[in-house]
């Protein structure tokens, strides 16, 4: 993904299989609902130090994915499809979300 992108849109990936590792630049501060939906493969993702928000279902139904460790600067986690959403609903896989050094509540 190119530097000077600043947010990823609705379903930009959604379904991607082929994608197995993601970077995200640091100058993304948004990724929205369904970024990385059924992205079946994708195994490690590096998440932007600068994002702020996180939408719903961003990497939803995503087993292969085990760990992520989010940012300092999210300021953020939205909520648009009720309490059983969130960014990671149904990866099955994820055993750990660890929070950046310095990361406030």
């Amino acid at each position: 993904m190119p530097e000077s992108i600043t947010s990823i849109g609705w379903s930009a990936f959604e379904k991607c299989t082929g994608l197995t590792n993601v970077k995200i630049p640091d100058s993304v501060t948004v990724i929205e609902q369904e970024a990385f939906a059924e992205c079946t493969n994708l195994e490690t993702v590096t998440l932007s130090s600068n994002l702020e928000e996180l939408y719903d279902r961003v990497f939803y139904n995503n087993d292969m994915l085990t760990s992520i460790e989010i940012p300092k600067s999210l300021k953020e986690l939205t909520t648009n499809f009720g309490a059983d959403a969130g960014p990671f609903n149904s990866c099955d896989g994820l055993k750990m979300s660890a929070l950046s050094r310095g990361r406030q509540r």
